[in-house]
């Protein structure tokens, strides 16, 4: 997906990871199965962002967002779906970092 949209625009300009399966169940009605299905997101946004950072950085420019606001607020029955946008926006936040400092 990386390699198609660079090859066909000729950069990767902008990085949003908002893709999700929001399940509502309480939290004692979560599965050991349904609590790590949820950790999959945190996966894909690590395998996005490992193709792309590199290209924006090379480039020295570049915007790496995540979108979803239920990692800060919270949504009742979520438990599981807060727990993997919060890993989401922390890995970010992190990366975003430690990339500027290298800059």
């Amino acid at each position: 997906m990386v390699k198609h949209a660079h090859d066909t625009f000729g950069s990767a300009d902008i990085v949003v990871c908002n893709a999700a399966i929001r399940p509502h169940q309480s939290f004692l009605d979560i599965s050991l199965e349904d609590w790590t299905g949820r950790a999959d997101e945190p996966v894909s946004c690590f395998y996005i962002a490992r193709s792309v950072l590199p290209l924006m950085t090379e480039r020295k420019w570049g915007v790496y967002q995540h979108l979803r606001m239920d990692g800060y607020t919270g949504q009742t029955n979520r438990a599981h779906n807060v727990a993997a946008k919060q890993a989401s926006m922390r890995l970010r936040r992190r990366s975003a970092t430690s990339l500027a400092r290298s800059a």
